[in-house]
């Protein structure tokens, strides 16, 4: 089951950078449109594990 999946069955608010057209997007423009949204990001990409850049 993908993760996307798995939290759907949680909330079916669940938005996909694939599904938003936002593949290759540089990650301060992801966090940007996130925050806006008022949205929890779950990534693996390890370039956000530098938290002080995205405060």
């Amino acid at each position: 089951m993908s993760a996307k999946r798995a939290l759907a069955n949680i909330s079916g608010d669940i938005h996909a950078v694939i599904d938003e057209g936002l593949v290759g997007v540089d990650d301060k423009t992801l966090w940007n449109i996130c925050q806006n949204e008022q949205r929890f990001l779950i990534t693996q990409d390890l370039d956000f594990s530098g938290t002080r850049k995205f405060i």
